[in-house]
This record gives C-alpha cells, sequence and structure tokens, in this order.
C-alpha cells in the first residue's frame, strides 16, 4: 500500500470510526493531526484488542497487532490447560494500557489478574480501561510497581510481561511518528534492551506457581543474546514467532 493510499485508509477510518460518518470542524483537526503524524490511534483515542475497547486518554504505548497475536495464542493455551471452574491468577507487568490483562480478563472468565505498573499517568489508564470493559473489582488489583520489586505476596499460575525493550542504538529503526509522540519509557530500555528481561529473569520465579508459566515479549534481533541469559536451571524454554514470522516471545516454564 503507497503512503498515501494509507493516509486515505486512516481518513476513513478515523471518519468511520470517531464521527460515524459526518464531516465536522473537529474531524478536519483530526486530519490535520494526521499530516503532522500523530498515529491513527491517538487520534481516534482507542483501538481494539482481542474483542475489548482500549481507551488512549492517557497516551500510553499504542497495543500492537503483534502483541495481539501472541497474547491471543496464549489465551488459546490456557483455555486448552485449564477447565472452566478453574480459577487462574495472572500478573499483568509492565501495564501501560492494561490491554494485555484486560483481554485476559475478558477472554478468560476463571482468571485474576493483577496489573503491575511503575507510573501514575498509566495506572490511571489501566483503572479507566477496566470500568470501560465492564471488569469488575474482585477480579483485579492494581500495583504500583517498578519490574517486580513490590511484588512479594502472590504466587502466579502466568505472568505476562511486555517491557521496554529496544535498545537505544536501535532508535533509527523506529518510525518518526513513534518516537514523536509515543512514551520512550515504554520502548527503550538500558543494557542493550535487556534491563527490564533481565529483572524479570532473574525475579520471576519465585512468583510463579509449580509449573507456572512467563512470556516475555523482545526485538527480534536479542534472540541470539537473550538466550545466553535463561537460567535454564529454573525454566524450561521455548521462542515463538509473531504473524511475520519474527521471533517475538520467550516462553518460559518453572521446573
Amino acid at each position: 500500500m503507497t503512503k498515501n493510499n494509507s493516509f486515505e485508509k486512516d481518513i476513513s477510518w478515523l471518519l468511520d470510526e470517531k464521527y460515524a460518518g459526518k464531516k465536522s470542524i473537529s474531524f478536519y483537526w483530526d486530519i490535520f493531526k494526521l499530516k503532522q503524524g500523530v498515529p491513527l490511534a491517538y487520534v481516534i483515542n482507542n483501538i481494539p484488542f482481542l474483542g475489548c475497547t482500549i481507551d488512549l486518554s492517557y497516551k500510553p504505548l499504542i497495543p500492537r497487532s503483534e502483541t495481539e497475536f501472541w497474547v491471543e495464542n496464549a489465551i488459546q493455551e490456557i483455555r486448552k490447560k485449564h477447565t472452566l471452574n478453574e480459577s487462574i491468577r495472572i500478573l499483568d507487568i509492565y501495564s501501560g494500557s492494561g490491554c494485555i490483562g484486560i483481554a485476559l480478563l475478558k477472554n478468560l472468565p476463571q482468571t485474576l489478574v493483577s496489573f503491575g505498573e511503575k507510573y501514575d499517568i498509566f495506572l490511571t489508564q489501566i483503572q479507566k480501561n477496566l470500568t470501560l470493559n465492564s471488569i469488575t473489582k474482585d477480579r483485579t488489583d492494581i500495583i504500583q510497581t517498578e519490574d517486580l520489586d513490590s511484588i512479594s505476596h502472590i504466587q502466579f499460575d502466568y505472568i505476562f510481561a511486555n517491557p521496554p525493550y529496544i535498545a537505544k542504538k536501535r532508535e533509527k529503526n523506529v518510525q518518526r511518528s513513534v518516537l514523536s509522540h509515543e512514551p520512550h519509557k515504554a520502548l527503550f530500555a538500558i543494557d542493550n534492551g535487556f534491563f527490564h528481561i533481565k529483572k524479570l529473569l532473574n525475579g520471576s520465579y519465585d512468583l510463579l506457581k509449580t509449573d507456572g508459566i512467563i512470556f516475555i515479549e523482545f526485538d527480534t534481533p536479542q534472540k541470539k543474546e537473550l538466550e545466553t541469559f535463561i537460567p535454564t536451571e529454573l525454566y524450561s524454554y521455548e521462542f515463538q514467532k509473531d504473524q511475520f514470522g519474527k521471533w517475538r516471545v520467550l516462553k518460559l516454564t518453572k521446573v
């Protein structure tokens, strides 16, 4: 698809989704925002994610289709492994918008999800999305934490993690609109992108129940080096590809 065709498609989507097909002054102002490079999801102010509506009022990282793909696969795996009446405890760490945890809550009615997030503004965003998607309070809790530092009182069946993982040297590979408008703190990590991933590898074992599983999203070029960090005495592991055939997720199972 050419750049012009893509832009026209965005305008059509904007008109239908935000304005119900009715053009107005606000609609043309939003076209101007698109021309300035503001991502369509921020202009519309929400994005669909596995049957949920994810509000983006506080400008968290926009959920990616690659993330949606592997989370959907994980949901199918959980459905096969557990009975309908079996309670499942999950941690969504580095929650951002809360899209992963909310999708798990909506698609797996037996789940309880804890959201772990550092930044106040995103804690507010998570709460707004829980309300928007009619998630009852008895199925969730929200923990303000950096990495796993404040989480020690619960053991989980699963941990889902989409941490900041882009190395600074890879900044040139990131789209200009992403760099200009999305939160860098949700994108980039020190230590060649591995800072938070190493925290997960070193700190998650005691938080997992027997045979517990952690899913970690990562940047495709990190795969070879990432494999050298895995504590194989603690976990069995496998790498999984996204819908584009790129390595995207590390799945670790507690042994």
